[in-house]
């Protein structure tokens, strides 16, 4: 659903084909309006997550709560572990390296829209959270 999303914001962008050149974002008229339409895709993206919520993406992984925040996407997850059984630098180079393979993705990051991951343990702490930007995926 993720790849679906983005991928209409992205022909948004990037226009009728993909084989298109990007926009030019040295030009703020054009940074403008690819982030407004980032945003909107945002907007949309939070309200279909929502409506699928919770939902276990793994046997430790429960995806509860996607809330929108202008250019940022901002994922809430409950782990089956407590804090101390988590590495949290693993968790990051993992999802980059999904985020960056994925080509609408790691394109969205590249035109400023950003990915906010929490994670709370089994005893409801926080164990760690990351942001992916426009510097993720270089």
């Amino acid at each position: 659903m993720r790849s679906v999303l983005w991928a209409l914001a992205i022909v948004l962008i990037a226009g009728p084909a993909l084989s298109e050149p990007l926009p030019d974002m040295n030009s703020p008229a054009e940074m403008a309006r690819v982030h407004e339409m980032l945003i909107k895709a945002n907007e949309e993206a939070a309200r279909m997550f929502q409506k699928q919520l919770p939902k276990k993406v793994d046997r430790i992984t429960t995806l509860n709560s996607v809330l929108v925040a202008n250019l940022r996407l901002i994922y809430y997850y409950s782990l089956d572990l407590t804090e101390h059984a988590v590495d949290m630098n693993k968790m990051k180079l993992l999802v980059t390296e999904d985020s960056c393979n994925d080509r609408v993705t790691a394109i969205a990051l590249r035109y400023g829209s950003e990915r906010q991951y929490v994670y709370f343990g089994s005893d409801g702490k926080m164990v760690g959270n990351f942001v992916l930007d426009k510097n993720s995926c270089s």
